[in-house]
């Protein structure tokens, strides 16, 4: 981005929302929450429900949850925005744009998970079954 007097600019190549399809990468928060949603109308369940259950739990993440919850609470950094004076509240994001709250370690069972393209390895080191 750019800075001017009048406010920010975005970077012209950036800015155009008609890039040729499978040519570059844009992360979207509101493409996440859009996807969360769908999440919801086809499982008939609520987004950290299903998440928790279809792919946390399975992978052997027990602590982590998109609330706070008394287990992944003291595993967690706590990051405050002061807004004013003797005020602070917690930087909250849309749930499935990045609110999962984990621990390194259970974070490297999703990155194993992903790296392994849905497989779930099991107690012997082996990559035997799909998850979700």
């Amino acid at each position: 981005m750019t800075f001017r007097a009048g406010g920010v600019q975005a970077i012209p190549e950036t800015a155009s929302h008609t890039l040729a399809t499978r040519t570059r990468m844009s992360y979207s928060n509101p493409g996440n929450a859009i996807a969360g949603y769908l999440i919801e109308k086809a499982s008939g369940q609520p987004f950290d429900l299903y998440i928790r259950e279809t792919f946390l739990r399975p992978l052997g993440m027990e602590k982590a949850d998109f609330p706070f919850t008394d287990a992944n609470k003291a595993m967690l950094a706590t990051v405050m925005k002061k807004i004013r004076r003797g005020l602070w509240i917690s930087i909250i994001y849309l749930r499935p744009a990045g609110d999962l709250k984990a621990s390194p370690g259970e974070l490297a069972k999703l990155v194993q998970f992903l790296l392994r393209r849905g497989r779930v390895e099991n107690a012997t080191g082996e990559a035997n079954r799909s998850c979700g």
